[in-house]
């Protein structure tokens, strides 16, 4: 007896333009991480880094409601606080997603260890040697975090047309940059840096993992 066919659904096959989009989405994204990273060494800071750097170091002032949303979110992007949500989250992706969608949230969330390399490998930008000798900001890692796990699960949300998740998790994204330089935490290069790390690593995951259309496919009716 012949054995069943697997469902199309669960062994995702990759066009050539998706396998182009996957690697040259992340290669203009690392190169535009390394041109800014070379620009901030041999030119100078971009537009804003400078600001920041004197707004947080001589006397700038802040509204006490941006501080507080600013500590908001740097307690969402810290180690214990970000497991414990890709593991609630996980639990809810199994359930509604299947395997896949635990390894795209899963896969997702190994662009924070990229990241860290990324990072150790830059060293300080000359601004933060200039601050604070020895930090490693470049690029900042909650924004990193805050890219690839939410945009995971805003990319599967989307998916299921759940418009409503999707918009508050985009504006979770949308905000932990601004946020991580009103806190003092980063510079705005730092910022831009992150998120064009999290898309260079997001985009070729959702492809890999076969999370690239556009909607689910439609579930077949459940048994009465």
């Amino acid at each position: 007896m012949p054995a069943p066919e697997v469902p199309a659904t669960a062994r995702p096959r990759w066009t050539r333009r998706q396998l182009r989009v996957a690697v040259g989405v992340p290669v203009v994204c690392l190169l535009l991480v390394l041109a800014l990273r070379l620009w901030l060494a041999w030119v100078g800071p971009i537009v804003g880094d400078r600001w920041a750097l004197t707004r947080h170091d001589y006397g700038g002032s802040q509204a006490a409601w941006l501080l507080d949303l600013g500590n908001v979110f740097q307690v969402i992007g810290t180690a214990v606080p970000a497991v414990l949500t890709i593991a609630w989250a996980a639990v809810f992706v199994a359930r509604e997603e299947g395997r896949r969608g635990v390894l795209f949230l899963g896969a997702a969330a190994l662009g924070v260890v990229f990241n860290a390399v990324l990072k150790d490998l830059s060293g300080p930008t000359p601004l933060m040697a200039q601050r604070a000798p020895g930090g490693l900001n470049y690029p900042s890692g909650h924004v990193v975090y805050a890219t690839v796990v939410f945009g995971a699960l805003a990319w599967m949300a989307w998916r299921r047309r759940r418009v409503d998740i999707v918009a508050a998790l985009v504006f979770l994204i949308v905000c932990m940059g601004p946020f991580r330089v009103t806190l003092g935490a980063h510079f705005p290069s730092d910022v831009v840096a992150a998120y064009l790390v999290g898309v260079a690593w997001l985009v070729p995951v959702a492809i890999l993992t076969g999370y690239s259309g556009s909607r689910a496919p439609a579930r077949p009716a459940r048994p009465a």
